[in-house]
């Protein structure tokens, strides 16, 4: 009886402190959000974190990838924060072969790297960027705004492509 719960006090301590999962890093995917930060993803082998399947992590910004050395293929690992937001531990690899886009993955529009409390951040500069304003809309909408029901980013961009909503004033019409 004493070597089962010895047995199972091993798998229990292996499981707490074993090293994050590492995974092979597919592809960076660039995000434009509502002010124009341009946020990068991790997007990899599927992985059980916690009792769930995460295949995409936060990268934060463009500092975190140079100090992590990133490159797609390169081997990563990969934990939950708070066990909540999946995040990448670190780069196993470290080919530092990631090219930051130079023009928004949204409109086409040229980047700026900021300087934000020591920390580089790309951004898209154009005010007319779609990404930008659908992010807006939805933002508009919330539930902390015009709390309108059933109003998704899916919604506001289909609204947005079908030409129903070309700025926040069409929402009153």
């Amino acid at each position: 009886m004493l070597l089962l719960n010895l047995s199972r006090l091993a798998d229990t301590l292996r499981a707490r402190h074993s090293l994050p999962p590492a995974r092979q890093l597919k592809e960076i995917e660039w995000n434009t959000t509502r002010t124009g930060l341009i946020n990068p993803t991790a997007i990899f082998e599927t992985v059980v974190i916690d009792g769930s399947e995460v295949s995409r992590a936060t990268l934060h910004n463009v500092t975190y990838i140079e100090e992590l050395e990133l490159g797609i293929g390169d081997i990563i690992e990969v934990y939950k924060a708070n066990m909540i937001i999946p995040k990448v531990h670190d780069n196993l690899t470290r080919s530092g072969n990631c090219v930051i886009p130079d023009v928004c993955p949204c409109c086409g529009s040229k980047t700026e790297i900021h300087n934000e409390n020591g920390s580089k951040t790309l951004h898209c500069p154009n005010p007319n960027c779609k990404a930008k304003f659908v992010s807006k809309l939805e933002h508009a909408c919330s539930k902390y705004a015009l709390n309108i029901d059933g109003m998704s980013g899916a919604t506001a961009e289909l609204l947005v492509d079908l030409g129903y909503v070309k700025s926040t004033d069409d929402l009153y019409h």
